[in-house]
C-alpha cells in the first residue's frame, strides 16, 4: 500500500483556467494518474489543481512527469514549472475534505 500523498500544481503567473476546461484538465489528469494512484481525489480550481491520493514512494517521479505530459497538451494554458508533493496522514474522504478546506480558507488577517 503506497502512502497519502498530495500533488498540488498551479498555472503559470497565478493565471485563470479559461471557462469550460475543466473537464478537460480533469479527463488528462486521471490519464496520467491511471495505474501510478489509487483512492484519488482531484480538485480543480481556477488557477490550480489537486491530486491527493495513495502513491508508492517509487511512482513519485513517474507521476510527476506523466501529469506534466498530460497537462502540457492542453493547449492555451501554461503551467508553472514545479509541482508539489505534500504528504497526507490519511485518505479518508473526511480528512481529504477538511483538508481542501483549510487550503482554500481565507486568511483572517
Amino acid at each position: 500500500m503506497g502512502k497519502g500523498v498530495h500533488f498540488y500544481q498551479r498555472i503559470d503567473r497565478h493565471n485563470h483556467l479559461p471557462p469550460g476546461r475543466e473537464k478537460e484538465l480533469e479527463q488528462a489528469i486521471r490519464k496520467a494518474v491511471k495505474g501510478l494512484m489509487k483512492q484519488t481525489k482531484i480538485r480543480i480550481d481556477s488557477s490550480h489543481f489537486h491530486v491527493i491520493g495513495s502513491l508508492e514512494d517509487k511512482n513519485r517521479r513517474q507521476l510527476a512527469s506523466s501529469v506534466r505530459e498530460e497537462i502540457s497538451k492542453i493547449e492555451g494554458i501554461r503551467w508553472h514549472a514545479h509541482q508539489y508533493f505534500i504528504p497526507v496522514s490519511s485518505l479518508s474522504p473526511r480528512y481529504v475534505s477538511r483538508l481542501l478546506e483549510d487550503i482554500h480558507k481565507e486568511p483572517l488577517i
